[in-house]
């Protein structure tokens, strides 16, 4: 899991105690690590070139 959210606040703005890992400076709904695929045809595109 890399230390940067795709919003670009640091992972710890997405944790925190309440539900959930929406960042708590601004509207990102979840982490997003920038370094992992998102749609699941980029999923499956770095499974299968493996």
């Amino acid at each position: 899991m890399g230390t940067t959210c795709v919003c670009g606040h640091a992972a710890a703005a997405h944790e925190h105690y309440r539900p959930g890992s929406d960042c708590a400076l601004c509207d990102c709904p979840r982490f997003r690590d920038p370094e992992q695929p998102t749609s699941w045809w980029a999923r499956l595109r770095k499974l299968l070139s493996r």
